[in-house]
């Protein structure tokens, strides 16, 4: 079979190493970093791990098939419990709504309760509407692998289908026009932040980010986001893949338009029929040393990072929202060798609590986790432009205080007040680009703005022959479940290639 190399031992690397690994494919996976993980490792805090956010996902099902094909059930080692409610917003007007977790009638009586009018009404409407959409791009789009951008246009080419997904309209045009509360209107432009985009110039069609939610629940691993990646990182190894990290890639090969290999910064060559780039695509497209552009190189936009602020306090303070976690350690030397000890979970279970306010504002998202003695630890963090050459300098002394403490006084003003807290970590987007290498830190790729929204995340496939893109900048996009699905989507493509002079053009 072939020899398979790929680059980013993030979530994405991670599940395409063990979907390939267990057809018997050579993997390695390099990653540039100290841990595995990405941007989901957390911080160690007083010598526990604060996992990063987001700290619950949907479409459970996806990590479900990964272990499953893979080897034991994902029941066998991890515990997956549904967050109730799913999430609790705060609007600036006081207002409170508990959104329950994939109960249609509970979550109607929850809009009726705190928005009022016809707000429940309305809000069942638009999941009808996520429904729709999530039927027309489930199976031309997102369950599709793509190599060429005209592979969407093809799928989408229909009025029907058009019309469906509201081309044309942004995410809040399609709010505007559906939910007569503002407030309503505020939590369906939150999801834009997600795949990061901005409401305005988001699609519609992200309309349907309600609906999977509703549909198939919100979830947490039982220990944090740091369990999932450890459980990966070990059914790829029982497979036979094997890790290096402190391995930074420097250049991809390529002959004769097809992959040879990769060159690392200590000068070392590695040989390679196939190499999955699980990184920001952009960055990637750099390193391919000769041949044609692997993706398309139109104008993208630099997208979108995140900013967190770490907290620790000796006190609980009385209604804040709880996240369930444990001590995850992970540490890997250049072959991957691994020590973990895990403490006893932490108390409680996920409840995000998303903060709302003006039209086109990131919300601010706070999640508490509670350690074993009484101390509370909590995550802030909110979307933000990718660093470039405009302000905020993320790099000059004082800014990342600043502005998480920016983000204390407006968690405060809506009735969460943790500034009396000690602020023990931040991370900017100047951080996420050291940590992930991503361009600017936008961890969620480029933003999928306009009518060539579609259009803004790399295709799996290249125009080089054995290279291949998984991961939040490739299709189908950002969020665990996508990223997942990506790596199903890769490992199809590559399928049984074999070694060297057999590999198939996409």
């Amino acid at each position: 079979m072939a020899r398979v190399v790929v680059v980013g031992g993030g979530l994405g690397g991670l599940a395409v190493a063990a979907r390939l690994a267990r057809t018997r494919h050579e993997v390695t996976v390099l990653d540039r970093g100290a841990t595995l993980g990405g941007s989901l490792r957390g911080w160690d805090v007083d010598g526990l791990e604060i996992p990063a956010p987001p700290a619950s996902f949907t479409m459970p099902a996806v990590m479900r098939d990964l272990f499953r094909k893979t080897g034991r059930p994902i029941e066998d080692v991890l515990e997956l419990a549904a967050a109730e409610p799913a999430r609790r917003y705060l609007f600036e007007d006081g207002s409170i709504l508990d959104l329950p977790n994939g109960n249609r009638a509970a979550s109607i009586a929850a809009f009726d309760e705190a928005l009022g009018g016809r707000a429940g009404a309305e809000w069942e409407a638009l999941l009808v509407r996520g429904r729709d959409m999530w039927d027309v791009l489930r199976r031309d789009v997102v369950e599709q692998p793509t190599a060429r951008p005209r592979d969407l246009v093809r799928a989408l080419a229909s009025r029907r289908k058009l019309e469906t997904l509201q081309a044309g309209r942004s995410l809040h045009t399609v709010g505007r026009a559906a939910l007569s509360d503002v407030r309503a209107r505020l939590i369906l432009d939150s999801y834009a932040a997600a795949v990061g985009a901005d409401p305005r110039r988001a699609p519609g069609a992200l309309a349907l980010l309600p609906y999977l939610e509703h549909a198939f629940g919100l979830w947490h691993v039982v220990g944090g986001m740091p369990r999932l990646l450890d459980a990966l990182a070990d059914r790829a190894a029982l497979r036979g893949a094997e890790f290096r990290t402190r391995a930074e890639v420097v250049e991809i090969t390529v002959t004769d338009g097809r992959v040879h290999g990769l060159r690392l910064s200590s000068g070392e060559r590695l040989d390679a029929d196939v190499v999955v780039v699980a990184m920001d695509v952009r960055a990637a497209a750099r390193l391919v040393s000769a041949g044609p552009a692997p993706w398309p190189t139109g104008r993208r936009g630099a997208g979108m990072s995140r900013f967190t602020a770490v907290l620790s306090s000796p006190t609980h303070p009385a209604g804040a929202a709880l996240t369930a976690t444990s001590r995850t350690h992970l540490s890997t030397d250049e072959r991957a060798s691994r020590r973990r000890e895990y403490l006893e979970p932490w108390a409680a279970h996920p409840v995000e609590t998303v903060l709302l306010g003006d039209t086109g504002a990131a919300p601010i998202t706070v999640c508490q986790h509670q350690a074993t003695g009484g101390s509370s630890y909590w995550t802030v963090s909110r979307a933000v432009p990718a660093s470039s050459s405009t302000e905020p300098d993320w790099g000059a002394s004082g800014t990342a205080l600043s502005y998480a403490a920016s983000l204390l006084d407006a968690a405060a003003a809506r009735g969460l007040d943790l500034r009396a807290a000690s602020i023990r970590r931040t991370e900017s987007p100047a951080d996420l680009e050291e940590k992930t290498g991503a361009p600017g830190g936008a961890v969620l790729g480029p933003p999928p703005h306009g009518l060539g929204g579609a259009f803004a995340r790399a295709a799996n496939a290249s125009a080089v022959v054995g290279l291949y893109a998984v991961g939040a900048s490739a299709h189908p996009g950002p969020g665990l479940p996508f990223v997942g699905m990506s790596a199903v989507l890769v490992s199809e493509l590559i399928g049984a290639v074999p070694r060297a002079g057999g590999v198939a053009a996409p």
